[in-house]
């Protein structure tokens, strides 16, 4: 049962994303060797299966006895990247309610396999200003509760500092679990002002649209936007906050902007901001 939220409107075809900008991008992670996915296999973009050591950072948040609700991000040993609207709680179930949730980690299906790793939650921090009815700051930090082995399957992503940039016509990628397996599929960014007129204004400074190029799959809520740098490393761009992530043509995903939480992760994290910070007590 995914916990994606429905589409919030449609761009037509004047979604011709904007023209690349040059711009100077810092780059900071909490991990040293972030962002890498092996060279040996070969990914597979636009709706097709993937393996597991494909998307290394990619976990899947189980509730109870609803099986998979939502994904998260792996950032570092200790922490995982999520949106705030997944725990929420319903008229179903009390999603707030942090020991009924388990991450698993190292799956490229929801049949899980003598490569997943389970491990349980201590702690979620959701940010202050989350609004539940606009999306605003859909973003949640989640602390496992004991330090996460990293190995081929299991791996951090790169976090974007304050002054990283994923300019307009960006190819990205979102994954998602769909019924049964990982899938992924390709989006563009999409230029902040065309987003946020086509959306009523309802885009914020604090989000990030993405639309759609190739594949047929959705999100899942909480899951990552993914970009490949020239470095040849992967940052997560965006939290996949509402319109399911679309990959569907001439709609619009809202992300939440990553660039934008970057002293509230590190302060939350209580991690210090030296990227020589290999031996820091979170690893």
């Amino acid at each position: 049962m995914s916990k994606n939220l429905k589409v919030l409107n449609s761009l037509s075809s004047e979604v011709t994303v904007g023209k690349t900008q040059a711009a100077t991008q810092a780059f900071f992670s909490l991990y040293a060797d972030c962002g890498n996915l092996p060279r040996l296999n070969s990914r597979i973009i636009g709706g097709h299966e993937t393996q597991i050591s494909n998307w290394p950072w990619l976990v899947s948040l189980h509730f109870h006895s609803f099986g998979h609700v939502c994904a998260a991000t792996v950032i570092n040993r200790k922490w995982l990247l999520s949106a705030a609207h997944c725990y929420q709680d319903t008229y179903k179930a009390k999603y707030s309610d942090i020991t009924m949730w388990k991450a698993i980690f190292g799956i490229d299906s929801q049949y899980l396999s003598t490569s997943a790793v389970t491990q349980t939650i201590k702690r979620l921090i959701q940010h202050e200003q989350y609004d539940d009815t606009t999306l605003n700051y859909d973003i949640t930090l989640l602390e496992l509760s004991a330090p996460i082995a990293f190995n081929e399957n299991i791996q951090p992503v790169c976090l974007p500092s304050s002054s990283h940039v994923f300019p307009a016509g960006k190819s990205c990628h979102i994954v998602g679990w769909g019924a049964k397996q990982e899938n992924v599929a390709t989006v563009k960014i999409i230029d902040q002002a065309l987003c946020n007129k086509r959306m009523k204004h309802q885009i914020t400074t604090q989000m990030l649209c993405a639309g759609y190029l190739t594949g047929e799959i959705d999100g899942d809520s909480g899951g990552p936007l993914l970009c490949e740098e020239s470095s040849g490393k992967w940052f997560v761009a965006g939290v996949v906050s509402a319109g399911e992530g679309c990959a569907r043509s001439g709609l619009a995903g809202i992300y939440t902007r990553l660039a934008k939480f970057y002293n509230w992760m590190h302060e939350k994290m209580g991690v210090g901001y030296s990227v020589n910070c290999t031996d820091c007590v979170f690893f």
